[in-house]
């Protein structure tokens, strides 16, 4: 089948879209080594496009329009690719310039980074919370939402901190008896 004007114009506009030769050719209605062999003889390239052309950053671009940071988690639900690909993707990205932290995420591990995939200038990593930070942390917590466990766990923590000191005073003679704490009643 010979290649009309119009047919040259539209791989033309194809070659540019950064779609293969499979997907020009079937467009076109014509094979793959045909598309490859006209766009060589117009000299349009070897390849139709030479930039991005995973899937996974085209359909990450489009998610995060909304300009909101997101996790790798997060990501790789929307993807469905694996969070081991997105953080990956997202790193090698950063490293490019293409993509950036735009915050953390604040856990009692390590901090959870933000991603966008835009250029950017990426926050840096917060420390990580200390063992004593994140004991108080939760006893405010609980201390906010469930006063009577905390109460518990106050008088638990000074009961054993008696304990461990050797303070722990004895209980009544005929408490001991009561309760079989061995003295006699």
């Amino acid at each position: 089948m010979k290649w009309t004007e119009e047919d040259v114009a539209r791989l033309r506009s194809l070659w540019t879209t950064g779609k293969s030769f499979r997907v020009i050719g079937a467009e076109l209605g014509r094979s793959i080594e045909s598309v490859y062999r006209k766009g060589k003889e117009l000299g349009l390239g070897s390849k139709p496009f030479h930039g991005e052309t995973s899937p996974t950053w085209f359909l990450l671009t489009r998610v995060c329009l909304d300009r909101r940071g997101r996790t790798v988690h997060e990501m790789a639900k929307v993807t469905g690719a694996s969070r081991h690909t997105i953080d990956a993707l997202m790193r090698t990205k950063e490293a490019a310039g293409a993509a950036h932290v735009v915050g953390w995420e604040k856990r009692a591990g390590s901090p959870i980074p933000l991603w966008l995939p835009f250029p950017g200038k990426s926050k840096p990593k917060p420390r990580a919370m200390t063992n004593t930070e994140r004991c108080r942390a939760r006893r405010a917590k609980l201390k906010e939402e469930d006063p009577l466990a905390y109460k518990a766990l106050i008088d638990r923590n000074t009961v054993n901190r008696a304990r461990r000191n050797g303070s722990v005073r004895k209980q009544h003679a005929v408490v001991r008896a009561l309760f079989g704490m061995g003295a006699p009643a």
